[in-house]
């Protein structure tokens, strides 16, 4: 079985999961030791149904490396060469930067959105977040990472090519996140940056005056000279 194929029909035996950060054209993107992100309410249900999932193919071996309860990588090896990690988590982030409210993950799922990927005959289903969640996710990565260089511009290209409500997507920023007090001010962040990181997770009473909604196209290209 194609590889790609194999991937998405494991899923199927997924319960209350959403694959986050999902690559464009996966079936012809993907490639052998590539990892996919899954965000599920039951990561050890999903390491056993994942194990009796690929036990049944002749010579997939299963690896899992488990931080705790919440969070596991699954490692699928197809002669003695890593097919595909499965990155596992309850509870997305352990970011330094951002602090993730818990009722984002139950709505995470709880909005997840069904969609089909088609190759030839072969029809797979999965889930995935909303639009607005998936943004909210790679804006949160983007922020947390975004001093290891150009990498991490994709998330801000995904959020632009969307064209989402510019005010709505940064209320729900607010509503699912806050400012981390575990985070050192002063590590490697210009002053302009940070204050800028600010506002846009307290813009709540003053998010309509903000330049923040009269100017995204601007703030994301300034964002994006950051990193180059």
């Amino acid at each position: 079985m194609n590889q790609a194929h194999l991937v998405l029909q494991s899923l199927n035996v997924l319960d209350n999961y959403v694959v986050i950060k999902l690559k464009p054209n996966f079936i012809h993107s993907f490639t052998w030791g590539d990892d996919i992100d899954i965000i599920t309410s039951d990561v050890n249900s999903a390491i056993e149904s994942l194990y009796e999932f690929h036990k049944n193919y002749l010579g997939a071996k299963l690896h899992v490396h488990k931080f705790d309860n919440h969070q596991a990588y699954v490692d699928i090896y197809e002669k003695n060469k890593l097919l595909v990690r499965y990155d596992l988590y309850e509870n997305y982030g352990g970011y330094k930067r951002i602090k993730i409210k818990p009722h984002f993950f139950s709505d995470l799922i709880a909005g997840r959105e069904k969609i089909s990927i088609q190759d030839g005959s072969a029809n797979f289903e999965l889930y995935v977040p909303s639009l607005e969640h998936e943004a909210l996710i790679r804006f949160m990565e983007y922020s947390e990472y975004y001093w290891v260089g150009p990498d991490k511009i994709k998330h801000l290209n995904f959020i632009e090519s969307k064209k989402l409500n510019t005010p709505d997507f940064f209320k729900s920023l607010h509503y699912y996140t806050e400012i981390s007090k575990e985070y050192p001010s002063n590590r490697g962040l210009s002053t302009t940056f940070n204050k800028l990181v600010l506002d846009i997770l307290k813009a709540k009473k003053t998010l309509g005056v903000t330049p923040i909604t009269l100017w995204p196209k601007k703030i994301i290209s300034y964002l994006k000279k950051l990193c180059l």
